[in-house]
């Protein structure tokens, strides 16, 4: 990626991958995520739907209200920002970047940066409460 993203900056290329490749690409991505479903029995999936109705609602909610945030301050395009902020995978918002024409590049590094920032934050975070915890035992 980050070769990439210094070629493309450099301007020593501009390739943009055909709609056909895209198209693809999401077909097979799809495929893969509905054939992992074979053999689960009805009730687990209408429970875990329940569950991912509301968490993606709630994620949803704070990732929209953050990049209409971040594009009042800095006037950034509120679609890349979406992007950036959207949960999902960096597979699959690089995708869809790709398919609505938006800086894949700029979305990209917004979601490498963000699990980098999650996995940090969630490592210092366990280490605060492991310590809080062996203090209230000591204690």
């Amino acid at each position: 990626m980050l070769v990439s993203a210094a070629i493309h900056l450099a301007g020593v290329s501009a390739f943009h991958a055909p709609w056909e490749i895209i198209a693809f690409a999401q077909l097979v991505l799809g495929s893969a995520l509905g054939c992992s479903f074979a053999g689960v029995n009805k009730s687990s999936i209408l429970h875990i739907l329940r569950l991912s109705v509301g968490s993606t609602a709630f994620l949803v909610a704070a990732s929209t209200s953050c990049a209409l945030l971040v594009s009042h301050l800095t006037g950034s395009p509120i679609l890349s920002l979406l992007l950036a902020y959207s949960p999902g995978g960096l597979t699959e918002t690089s995708l869809m970047a790709l398919s609505l024409h938006v800086d894949v590049a700029f979305v990209a590094t917004h979601h490498v940066l963000r699990v980098f920032f999650v996995a940090v934050s969630a490592t210092f975070l366990a280490r605060l409460l492991k310590r809080s915890k062996l203090a209230k035992k000591d204690g």
